[in-house]
Order: C-alpha cells, then sequence, then structure tokens
C-alpha cells in the first residue's frame, strides 16, 4: 500500500468520480444556463468578455507600434489559450448564483485571486510554456518558409508570402 491508497484518521474513502458521455442535450443544456446566468447578472460578464476582448486589442496595438503586424495573426491564437483562466470570474458568479449566494464584485474577484493557492498558477505557467513554444514555432516556419530577412510590415510580410508561393508554382510547372 503506498502512501496514496493511506487516508487521513476520520476521514471516509472517497469514492471513484463516474464519467458519463457527453451528448447534445447535455451541451444544449449547458448554453441555457450560460445564458440564463449572463441575464441574471449582464454586467460580470460584460465586464469580464471586455477585459477579454481589450487584451486582444492590446496585443495588435501594440504589435502594430513595434512594427512587427505579421506576428498578430499568431499571436491572437496563442492568447486564446488564456480564456479558461479568464473565465474563472464567471465560474464564481455561475456558481453562486446556483448556489443562491448574492453577487458582489469583491466576492467574485476574492474567488479569483484565491485560485492562486490551487492548480490555477500551474496550469497557468503550463500554458505560458506551452504559447512560448507555439511562438518559437512561428519564427521557425517564417524563417524556413520566408527566409530570415525581418518583415517590418504585415505587406512586406504578404508579398513575400504571395512571391514564394507563385514561384514555388512556376518551378513546378504550374501557373
Amino acid at each position: 500500500m503506498s502512501d496514496l491508497d493511506v487516508q487521513p484518521a476520520g476521514t471516509a474513502p472517497q469514492a471513484d468520480p463516474i464519467v458519463r458521455a457527453i451528448t447534445l442535450s447535455d451541451v444544449n443544456e449547458a448554453w441555457v444556463q450560460g445564458i440564463h446566468d449572463f441575464w441574471n447578472a449582464p454586467i460580470y460578464g460584460l465586464v469580464f468578455g471586455g477585459l477579454y476582448a481589450a487584451g486582444g486589442m492590446i496585443i495588435v496595438v501594440c504589435v502594430t507600434a513595434l512594427g512587427l503586424r505579421y506576428l498578430a495573426y499568431p499571436l491572437t491564437a496563442g492568447f486564446v489559450l488564456i480564456g479558461p483562466f479568464a473565465a474563472v470570474g464567471l465560474y464564481e458568479v455561475s456558481r453562486r448564483q446556483e448556489a443562491g449566494v448574492a453577487l458582489s464584485w469583491r466576492a467574485v474577484l476574492g474567488a479569483v485571486f484565491e485560485q492562486r493557492n490551487r492548480q490555477l498558477a500551474w496550469m497557468g505557467f503550463v500554458t505560458l510554456l506551452f504559447f512560448v513554444i507555439w511562438m518559437y514555432q512561428v519564427q521557425l516556419l517564417v524563417a524556413l518558409f520566408l527566409g530570415t530577412r525581418s518583415f517590418p510590415t504585415l505587406h512586406d510580410f504578404l508579398v513575400a508570402r504571395e512571391f514564394y508561393f507563385f514561384s514555388s508554382a512556376m518551378r513546378s510547372g504550374r501557373s
């Protein structure tokens, strides 16, 4: 028997979770409950959604200001990875509504910041690691297919891409 199999004194052993198949009706029920939660407290959904959207816009503005517009698509594709972390506040709003507990910004944000003591921080680190790997893959693919010359604008990037595909089609005899 390993240390993981030993239960602390005075606690009942926990049953294994039951895994059920998800059906289309389960998905529809979740969708309806989410809409119901939003209509009961729309300000929370609008604020959390607005902050998430603003984060995406900030990425685009920053890469444009730095002259790296061609990185806007890979950065925003990687930005999607933080969606589940941005939704922690919405999960708390739904949990409180289901339990019949009053909603307040202090309680919702308190629950969000309390998650830092759980596994959420580690999952954030793992997600950040995948994001860094994703961006290195983008750099590698750009260098392999378009060369190592820098592309100061999105137009230069697209022109180089069109030239590459046009010239490869010409070499293979296609027009």
